[in-house]
């Protein structure tokens, strides 16, 4: 299987830092993205410095897709920046599309001094979007032109990272986070540790200031959490204690209530889940 399969194990609502250090293996790796997407009637939206690339032309032409065609109804949208990427997942669903696939090469954003904070920053407090299962995104980062402490910055702000390392016949996100249909709530699912921690501050982030907006308590369902370690129970307990209304622990795993009641938030676990 070549590792380029991965991609084909994403769906809407995830969130990947994507490292690479083999050029024709991004290559393949966006094609084989943009090609999924098109199929699934998805709205592609590719961001870069330039134009779309003519090796990438070039390859989904050979795919069988339609480019031009395309580009011409706005269906694979090249974009240098985007203001709101909320408000453009709104828009492609009034248009009829059924989801909104993101390609961001982040390479030509590398180079100033404070880069990296500033799209850290951003990747993290871009996660919010993801969790209405809409929009599903590859953050593409060259392991040649990011050092290894850069990208143990900026991976941890998304939900997963995935290597050329990895094997992508069982490879899937670390991590995936998902907004409750009524009321505050957010339902987390997989591992929550140093590989994700700033995606899960943002999305804690996210899960208070929507419940002190609405005035309500806020619901965190962690039935599908597998793992947490100390920092990400003690992050959660901090945003419980943020929200005046209350936040609710629903569905905890015996070790990671346990690891809650460690931290201080055994107030906070719904014992009757």
């Amino acid at each position: 299987m070549a590792p380029t399969a991965a991609v084909d194990r994403l769906r809407l609502g995830d969130h990947v830092c994507w490292d690479f250090d083999d050029d024709d293996a991004r290559l393949e790796t966006i094609a084989r993205f943009v090609e999924g997407g098109i199929r699934a009637h998805h709205r592609v939206l590719y961001l870069t410095e330039t134009d779309l690339p003519a090796r990438l032309r070039t390859a989904l032409r050979d795919r069988g897709v339609p480019v031009d065609e395309l580009l011409a109804v706005g269906q694979l949208d090249p974009a240098a920046r985007i203001a709101a990427l909320a408000d453009y997942v709104a828009a492609a669903r009034r248009d009829g599309y059924t989801g909104v696939r993101v390609v961001a090469d982040m390479s030509g954003a590398a180079g100033a001094a404070d880069a990296i904070e500033r799209m850290a920053w951003f990747e993290a407090n871009l996660n919010p979007v993801f969790t209405g299962g809409r929009v599903m995104a590859i953050c593409l980062y060259d392991r040649r032109v990011f050092t290894a402490a850069e990208l143990s910055r900026l991976g941890p702000a998304h939900p997963a990272t995935a290597r050329p390392q990895d094997d992508p016949a069982t490879w899937a996100p670390l991590l995936r986070a998902v907004r409750l249909p009524e009321g505050s709530g957010l339902r987390l699912v997989g591992a929550a540790d140093a590989a994700n921690r700033y995606a899960v501050a943002a999305l804690l982030g996210w899960l208070v200031g929507d419940a002190v907006r609405a005035g309500r308590a806020a619901l965190l369902d962690l039935a599908g959490l597998q793992f947490a370690d100390v920092a990400a129970a003690e992050a959660m307990v901090a945003a419980g204690r943020a929200v005046p209304a209350g936040l609710r622990l629903t569905g905890c795993r015996p070790e990671i209530g346990q690891l809650i009641t460690l931290v201080g938030g055994a107030g906070m676990l719904d014992r009757t889940a």
